[in-house]
């Protein structure tokens, strides 16, 4: 939680603020920042199993900076010896965590120290200085968002690992057509999806219900120097006009537990188990597509007697359209805190996918691994909890699917 003394960046920042981002822009340029992508978030001995996924990635320039390793600091220590400041910079704006202040002005300076906490960007906590905000590295580009640790506000501004690969997929998906296109990323949230993707297309509009968003959005979009990309707000595609070659959504992806009104697996998605939402979403995409046009998504549903849900819910509700769904399984969870409301509604594990949607002969789905070492990774993590939550809690009741 947090605490009175922690207060989200002020957005939109004064002229002062915005220049000691550009020069904080040019330090992490020279400090090689984008390589803390590689670095993993430090984990426990759990996450050994993913470690093997984490090592590969980091050998062929892959993200790491979403998952879990029981070795982070090895990763540190390694890119330290090409980077020096680099494992400082991933503390301080990734982590999250709180830094002596005489580390971090001997790093980024006293003066742009000294602006950075009169803008808000930092701010003194009890051992040292502590980062208002998470910079991300993606396809050349620094994007700013809340401090994880700031998530309790009910404005906070998120990016997560599936932001990665939907820009992932959505530039391949641009590559793949051979000519720019007019590109529409619908719940923008901070930006980090429409912005990586631009130099792919010839026009980017984002769209969110969320000021704040739109804020960071634009403040992201002005320190990577982007031109193509427009951002409104937005009651998801009520203000947007005219159709799309692509049209890409992070979609909230959330199922609250109707016995405790918590969160059970990601944000608010809806009815449905959180996929209400992502199928609503995706059916008003289909009437803004042009002719040749395709939707890459990121959506999240649970598995239950052995199927996965998001596969019942996209037949039910694209089933009468033209078109082919690519589902591409990127990670696994199981979260043993909440392992009662699984157990009540059958649930063995959550996954989150990425998915591609293009015209077709007839509706068909199709399901593989988006990276089937790093999917192989997360099932064998979350073994042992389930295992200790079938032994703690009695047998699982049985259940049948809906729409099975």
């Amino acid at each position: 939680m947090s605490g009175p003394e922690e207060k989200l960046l002020a957005l939109p920042l004064k002229a002062e603020a915005h220049a000691a981002l550009v020069d904080l822009y040019a330090l992490l340029h020279r400090c090689r920042y984008e390589r803390a992508r590689l670095v993993p978030q430090p984990g426990t001995l759990r996450d050994l199993p993913l470690d093997a996924a984490n090592l590969a990635h980091a050998l062929s320039g892959g993200h790491n900076q979403f998952h879990a390793s029981a070795a982070a600091p090895f990763y540190r220590a390694v890119l330290s010896l090409s980077a020096p400041g680099l494992p400082l910079l991933h503390r301080l704006f990734l982590l999250g965590e709180t830094v002596a202040r005489p580390a971090v002005e001997g790093l980024l300076g006293s003066d742009l120290s000294g602006r950075l906490l009169a803008a808000g960007v930092l701010e003194a906590a009890s051992r040292g200085l502590r980062s208002t905000v998470m910079v991300s590295a993606l396809r050349g580009g620094f994007y700013l968002s809340d401090a994880l640790r700031l998530r309790s506000d009910p404005e906070f501004v998120y990016v997560g690992r599936s932001s990665f690969l939907v820009a992932d997929l959505a530039t391949v998906a641009l590559d793949r057509r051979g000519r720019r296109g007019r590109v529409l990323d619908v719940g923008c949230g901070g930006g980090i999806i429409a912005l990586a993707i631009a130099p792919a297309a010839s026009e980017v509009v984002g769209s969110d219900i969320v000021p704040r968003c739109i804020d960071y959005a634009s403040l992201n979009t002005a320190l990577n120097r982007v031109a193509n990309v427009c951002f409104v707000i937005s009651d998801w595609f009520a203000a947007v006009e005219g159709e799309f070659d692509l049209i890409v959504a992070n979609t909230p992806c959330g199922w609250a537990d109707p016995h405790t009104e918590v969160a059970t697996v990601y944000g608010t998605g809806g009815g449905d188990y959180g996929t209400e939402l992502q199928m609503h979403i995706l059916t008003l995409a289909l009437t803004r597509l042009r002719g040749d046009g395709e939707i890459v998504a990121g959506l999240a549903g649970p598995v239950i007697a052995g199927r996965h849900h998001i596969v019942d819910a996209l037949r039910r509700c694209l089933k009468g359209h033209e078109v082919k769904v690519s589902l591409y399984k990127a990670f696994e969870e199981y979260n043993y805190l909440r392992s009662r409301a699984y157990r009540r509604e059958g649930i063995e594990r959550t996954v989150r996918y990425v998915a591609e949607i293009r015209r077709a002969a007839r509706f068909e789905v199709e399901m593989t691994s988006y990276d089937r070492l790093r999917v192989a990774s997360y099932r064998a993590r979350i073994l042992i909890p389930r295992l200790v939550a079938r032994l703690t809690g009695g047998p699982r009741p049985k259940t049948t699917a809906p729409g099975g």
